[in-house]
């Protein structure tokens, strides 16, 4: 069983404020970088996508649930419309919102209803692993999963070392159950291929509904590093309505938006890792970049810190690490 992780809506409105909607872009230092994400594409696997929204005209969708639901159901559910947005949604329109990699393509995979319906399902874990493997043989560098459940599958231990295998970076949701029994290893997150992001507050430090990790459990199977947030993030909403939500579903977006930017880095200074050494090679940035804004070293709450790029890393963003 998957579920996605988000909180309720917040707020709507027909237009997006200017205060506070490229919060976390700022803080996260990305407004510094030349980097917009041109040349590379995610994959994202959610509940599907408004692809007549004003800043997603340019997403391509497919559907992998078999036999399908009525689109009304589909549109009823923002999630996937505002996890895709906050990734790409488009600079040149001058309204609404913009994503972190606004350059980027997308490919939006629906996998999950995004309601009760999902509880119910059969091959949930085939269905997920199948998007995989499609992203992966679409082009896709960065494919985003803010979902989660507690079973481990083979089927998707297969899927994700395909991915990784073929030079993919895995991103996914930590998951939102600090208040109800974590700590809680969440998949896919918690496998040891796919990188596990975190929420943190507007202080930089673990946000109240962010799952702790297990004690015990491997670093690469827990929370790796952090997504700071004021308040709720804004982004897109079906029918071009505009809203602000929170999560670790709207954290992982964010990172897999900043790996766009690191491969389009590594990229132009023709330094791309080849196979599994493109996760490696990001893991490894993602470690020496993070910030320890809670004086814990490693934990199980924020991983190896807080993502916040400071002018020095931004100049030399996406260099290989040092020998």
């Amino acid at each position: 069983m998957y579920d996605i992780d988000y909180h309720r809506v917040l707020e709507a409105s027909d237009t997006a404020p200017d205060e506070f909607t490229d919060w976390s872009v700022t803080h996260m230092g990305l407004t510094r970088l030349p980097y917009k994400g041109e040349g590379e594409k995610v994959g994202v696997l959610d509940t599907g996508c408004d692809t007549e929204h004003p800043d997603l005209i340019d997403v391509e969708t497919r559907d992998m649930i078999t036999g399908g639901i009525p689109v009304i159901t589909q549109q009823m559910n923002g999630h996937g419309t505002f996890v895709t947005g906050q990734i790409v949604a488009s600079m040149y329109n001058k309204q609404g919102v913009t994503g972190a990699a606004p350059m980027a393509t997308a490919l939006h995979a629906r996998v999950l209803y995004g309601n009760a319906l999902d509880y119910y399902r059969r091959h949930m874990d085939s269905d997920l692993a199948m998007a995989i493997r499609m992203c992966v043989d679409d082009g896709c560098g960065v494919i985003n999963m803010s979902l989660g459940g507690p079973d481990r599958s083979p089927v998707m231990v297969s899927a994700v070392s395909y991915a990784v295998d073929h030079g993919v970076i895995l991103v996914a949701a930590a998951g939102n159950e600090r208040m109800m029994g974590s700590p809680y290893a969440s998949y896919p997150a918690a496998y040891t291929q796919v990188i596990s992001v975190a929420s943190a507050n507007s202080h930089d430090l673990p946000a109240w509904f962010s799952t702790q990790g297990i004690a015990g459990l491997a670093p690469e199977e827990q929370p790796e590093v952090a997504i700071a947030s004021h308040n709720y993030y804004w982004g897109c909403l079906p029918g071009a309505m505009y809203g602000r939500m929170t999560g670790t579903s709207m954290a992982s977006p964010m990172l897999a938006a900043v790996a766009l930017l690191w491969r389009q880095a590594r990229q132009s200074q023709n330094n791309m890792p080849e196979g599994e050494g493109v996760t490696r090679g990001f893991r490894s940035w993602l470690r020496r970049v993070s910030d320890d804004t809670n004086l814990n070293g490693w934990d199980a709450e924020l991983g190896f810190g807080t993502l916040l790029l400071s002018s020095d890393e931004c100049d030399t963003f996406g260099a290989a690490a040092p020998e």
